[in-house]
C-alpha cells in the first residue's frame, strides 16, 4: 500500500481563520470532482493534522469545534465528527451555531442506525425534539423524521410501527412549514412521508393507498429547484 505524502497544516493566525480554511475544505471536499476512496484519505489526513496543530490552541471554540465536525462529517469520519460537535456545543463562548446542534442528532441516528444501536437513536431524538419545540424549522422535523424512520429500521413489532408513525408526522409538520412559509423546500418531506406511508401500510397488511397527485407534483417542482432536503 503506497503511503500518503504528509500535508503540512496552514499557517492559521487566528481562530476566525482557521474556521474559513475548515469550511473551504469542507467545500472542496463535497464539489470535488475527485470523490476515490485515496482522495478521501488525503483529505483525513490532512484534517488530521489540522487538527493536531491547533486543537490545543482553539478546539475550545465553539466555532472552531464546528467547522471540525462538519468538516470531518463530510469526509466520512462520523465518530470524530460527532466528538467536536459534542465539544461545539459544551463550548463556553457561544460561537457554535444551532446548526451544530442539529448536526450532532443527525450524526447520532445515522450512527445508531448504522450500528443497530436504538438507544444511540435516543440520544439523537433527545437532542433534536428540544429544537424543533423551541423553534420548529424544516430542517428540524426532516430530522427528526429521518431519525424516527431509522429508529424503525432497529426495531420491530408495534416499537417499529410506532416509530414510523412518528416519523410520518414529522415529515407531515416539515412538509406544512415548507408551504406556510413558500419555502419551495417540500421535495423530502413529501417524498419520505409518502415511504413511509406505503411501509406502514405494508407491515399493518393493509391496501396501499393511492398517492396524493398534487402532493407529488409539489415534490417535483421543489426537485426541479434543487431543494431535496438534507
Amino acid at each position: 500500500v503506497q503511503a500518503l505524502a504528509p500535508v503540512h497544516a496552514p499557517d492559521a493566525a487566528s481562530a476566525p481563520s482557521l474556521t474559513l480554511l475548515l469550511e473551504n475544505e469542507t467545500l472542496d471536499a463535497r464539489f470535488a470532482d475527485d470523490r476515490s476512496k485515496a482522495s478521501n484519505r488525503r483529505r483525513l489526513e490532512k484534517l488530521r493534522q489540522w487538527q493536531a496543530r491547533y486543537e490545543p490552541l482553539w478546539g475550545g471554540i465553539g466555532a472552531v469545534a464546528e467547522a471540525f465536525g462538519l468538516a470531518f462529517a463530510e469526509c466520512g469520519d462520523i465518530d470524530t465528527a460527532i466528538d467536536w460537535y459534542r465539544r461545539a456545543n459544551r463550548a463556553d463562548d457561544g460561537s457554535a451555531s444551532m446548526k451544530a446542534a442539529e448536526q450532532l442528532g443527525n450524526l447520532l441516528a445515522r450512527r445508531g442506525a448504522a450500528r443497530g444501536d436504538a438507544e444511540e437513536i435516543g440520544v439523537a431524538l433527545t437532542q433534536l425534539r428540544p429544537l424543533a419545540e423551541i423553534q420548529p424549522t424544516v430542517e428540524r422535523h426532516n430530522l427528526l423524521g429521518s431519525a424516527y424512520k431509522r429508529l424503525a429500521m432497529v426495531q420491530s413489532g408495534e416499537a417499529a410501527l410506532s416509530a414510523l408513525q412518528s416519523s410520518q408526522e414529522h415529515y407531515a409538520q416539515a412538509e406544512a412549514l415548507a408551504l406556510d412559509t413558500a419555502a419551495d423546500d417540500s421535495f423530502y418531506p413529501i417524498m419520505n412521508a409518502m415511504a413511509v406511508q406505503l411501509r406502514l401500510a405494508a407491515l399493518r397488511r393493509q391496501p396501499k393507498a393511492a398517492l396524493d397527485a398534487a402532493r407529488v407534483a409539489a415534490a417535483r417542482v421543489s426537485e426541479k429547484l434543487g431543494l431535496c432536503g438534507p
